[in-house]
């Protein structure tokens, strides 16, 4: 049976454009996955496809604190956790939040952290 994994890395951003650009590379980073062997839970997939409500208007909030309470329910159940850090190597705040979620109880299996630039390098 293969490891479940959980792909974080940014979502929001500026504009559509670059929204579409981070969601891409979770999906990139979730076909390697899978090519390792893993089980992929790839969220940005789930928030661009408006699951959570739209993923480019502004609302109230409610459909970023909805799409982040269910990815962080995800990320508590997962084995294991690849993040895409920003260029600066840090979280972003969702990522934060995630992350949390998964350290709260001890896994079995692994974390791996790096920049997209750090990815393409392992993914080549």
């Amino acid at each position: 049976m293969r490891s479940t994994v959980y792909i974080a890395g940014p979502y929001a951003a500026a504009t559509p454009e670059l929204i579409e650009q981070n969601v891409q590379r979770a999906q990139r980073l979730g076909r390697f996955a899978v090519a390792q062997g893993l089980a992929p839970i790839v969220p940005h997939t789930l928030g661009a496809s408006g699951l959570y409500g739209s993923p480019t208007e502004q609302d109230d909030g409610t459909s970023r604190r909805v799409a982040l309470e269910c990815s962080e329910a995800l990320a508590s159940r997962c084995d294991c956790f690849m993040v895409i850090l920003r260029d600066d190597r840090t979280l972003s705040s969702g990522c934060a939040r995630e992350e949390a979620a998964w350290n709260a109880q001890p896994r079995p299996g692994f974390y791996e952290a790096r920049t997209w630039a750090e990815w393409l390098e392992v993914m080549e």
